[in-house]
């Protein structure tokens, strides 16, 4: 610095001296770029400050990062222009108005678009860092400069972290399979309102006591001396991070005082209270959660994934589509035909094994099972071998050897009863007559369309 002054480097003029360089330790492979700042105000003397980034610029040096780092950053490519195929179908599928509406899109809208910006910079900071590294072995003695790589790739390391982040966060998504997972979104989804009602109450007591603490200390007290620092230093003493001398220090009367009463009615009664309202959402979460006998949880998703690749090989377990459609018809404790009937289409059932399926069960023959009904389904899948079962009993329907389904009813193996067979013999005959009636009116329409016909030839011959 002496120097730079008495080279009238550094006059009365000058205002700011900056110094930056940048140091290779090529035993951990990093980079630190350095930048040293020495301020001269008008007023005089020196304000320092500093910055160091310390970075990984030159990467796939070793093995594990030639054939391990390498590959799955291939692979993160990959899954993201995949993912952004699905969110674009997806969005195309529900519409845009409501894809936009759910949090859960605007968190893998997020998380795409971090992934790409990472993808673009590390894709342009290899080949800038080629490019410097290779400018510098031409020429040692000219200075280059790293800092904006430092600082952008300072900036990736964000950009990484938030992805991470989020991306742990869109575990949930998942994990919602299981009702017992679902117990954090549902009790804050509840009590937002009881917790925006609350929050309230609680700011306008903690800026108040923000607001007196500066105004009492903020003359002699650092963690009081402007409003911002007045807010943090009550938030830190919430979590027991406080200074108690100090205050005694600035004023011995009004110093306790300040402290035990925001230690009283902030964290004694509004935080007590806080807690209570999460408290009791969470018992009432946790008690419908114990009603919701068959929910479709992660286990059985992993179920039907192992079931689908079955499926493949022709090994497909049909008990096991049937269990899985019955719990995903189930999700709203009452299954509708049009729900049982279009989600055991989805696992290969046809419509006559449906009707079966349903009539089996239906005790009140109202075209829906409850929850009792439901568990019976539930009960009978796990304990027996029912879709074999109906599956036989359609075979015999169609072979027309009703006789030998009627002596397998007799042998004790569980099948439509009486009463069941009255019913569907009913619902038959509706569609019976239906068809007849359908039939019938097509024919009377297509004799007026022929006589139609008929009548513009003979006009057309007259003419």
């Amino acid at each position: 610095m002496k120097q730079l002054k008495q080279n009238l480097w550094i006059t009365r003029a000058t205002r700011a001296v900056f110094l930056d360089f940048t140091v290779y330790n090529a035993n951990i492979n990093l980079f630190c770029v350095v930048k040293l700042v020495w301020e001269f105000p008008a007023t005089g003397g020196i304000m320092t400050s500093y910055t160091l980034r310390t970075v990984k610029l030159i990467r796939y040096q070793t093995t594990i990062e030639k054939y391990v780092v390498f590959p799955c950053e291939i692979m993160f490519i990959i899954f993201t222009f995949y993912y952004l195929i699905q969110e674009l179908l997806e969005m195309t599928y529900v519409g845009c108005p409501k894809y936009l509406f759910d949090l859960w899109s605007w968190l893998d809208v997020t998380i795409i678009i971090t992934s790409f910006i990472c993808i673009s910079f590390s894709i342009y900071r290899y080949f800038l860092v080629e490019h410097t590294l290779k400018n510098l072995t031409e020429d040692v003695e000219e200075f280059h400069n790293f800092e904006f790589l430092g600082y952008w790739e300072t900036q990736f390391n964000h950009a990484i972290s938030i992805s991470i982040f989020f991306s742990w966060v869109k575990v949930f998504k998942y994990i919602s399979f299981n009702k017992t997972m679902t117990q954090l979104s549902s009790t804050l989804s509840r009590c937002a309102k009881d917790i925006g009602g609350f929050a309230i109450m609680f700011f306008i007591v903690f800026f108040a006591f923000a607001q007196l603490g500066y105004l009492l200390f903020g003359s002699q007290v650092e963690d009081f001396s402007t409003f911002l620092n007045s807010t943090f230093t009550l938030l830190r003493l919430i979590l027991g991070d406080f200074n108690f001398h100090q205050i005694e220090q600035a004023n011995r009367v009004l110093g306790p005082i300040f402290f035990l009463a925001y230690v009283f009615f902030v964290f004694f009664v509004l935080l007590n209270m806080f807690l209570a309202i999460i408290n009791d959402t969470y018992s009432e979460v946790k008690a419908d959660i114990h009603k919701q006998q068959n929910e479709f949880d992660i286990a059985d998703y992993f179920k039907r994934w192992g079931n689908n690749i079955k499926g493949k090989i022709g090994n497909r377990n049909s008990k096991l589509d049937a269990e899985t459609a019955v719990k995903l018809a189930a999700a709203d404790g009452q299954i509708s035909y049009e729900e049982l009937r279009e989600n055991l289409q989805q696992a290969n059932f046809n419509d006559v094994e449906i009707e079966m399926f349903l009539a089996r069960f239906d005790l009140d023959q109202d075209r829906a099972l409850d929850e009792d009904e439901t568990q019976q389904v539930l009960n009978d899948l796990e304990g027996g071998n029912i879709v074999s079962e109906i599956s036989t009993e359609q075979q015999h329907y169609r072979s027309g050897t009703r006789e030998s389904a009627a002596s397998k009813r007799k042998s004790g193996v569980e099948i439509l009863q009486a009463e069941e067979a009255n019913s569907m013999q009913q619902r038959v005959q509706v569609i019976e007559t239906a068809l007849t009636e359908f039939i019938h009116t097509t024919g009377e329409i297509l004799e007026k369309i022929q006589a139609r016909v008929d009548q513009g030839r003979e006009n057309k011959s007259l003419n």
